[in-house]
């Protein structure tokens, strides 16, 4: 029984959601052996506790769904997601801290991006190491100190839409 109980603790079951930094930081208690989240994953500031860093995923190497980082303003940076290799669907950032997307070098492929409402983001080229996006594509949108595109030179396959507007 014990052992059963300790697998299905390795990770958790579906996706995830994390509203609170207390939250983001038990992940990696909880779950200290979890490489690869079988879901999606949301993180959006519930006003409680503001998350302020990602050091509980540190860890994680794979989300089978999608990553989505949404109403976040005190997040500042993405550091902390340094072994994120893999995310199977999108990506989605909207209305953070970020000013740039360092912690994200070492992803390769996901099915898409929608980067919109980052006030502050001026660097993306952390992306560099991304060469193929799946069927949801590109979208950068209104993210208004967003002056340069280099990251995305290596994308060699887009399989779906192009949309960059009222950036920089």
């Amino acid at each position: 029984f014990c052992m059963s109980f300790y697998s299905m603790a390795q990770c958790p079951a579906g996706g995830v959601t994390l509203n609170t930094q207390a939250q983001v930081d038990n992940f990696l208690i909880t779950y200290p052996t979890c490489t690869t989240i079988n879901g999606g994953v949301l993180i959006t500031d519930n006003g409680t506790d503001p998350i302020t860093n990602l050091q509980g995923l540190s860890h994680i190497t794979t989300i089978t769904g999608d990553l989505q980082i949404t109403g976040n303003p005190t997040l500042s940076s993405l550091s902390d997601l340094q072994n994120l290799t893999t995310v199977t669907n999108g990506i989605g950032l909207l209305n953070t801290a970020l000013t740039n997307l360092h912690g994200l070098e070492q992803l390769t492929s996901t099915s898409g991006f929608s980067v919109s409402g980052n006030l502050t983001l001026t660097d993306i080229s952390a992306l560099s190491g991304v060469t193929s996006v799946g069927i949801t594509g590109i979208a950068f949108l209104n993210n208004p100190a967003l002056t340069s595109l280099n990251g995305l030179q290596n994308i060699t396959t887009n399989g779906g839409r192009l949309y960059i507007l009222n950036n920089d």
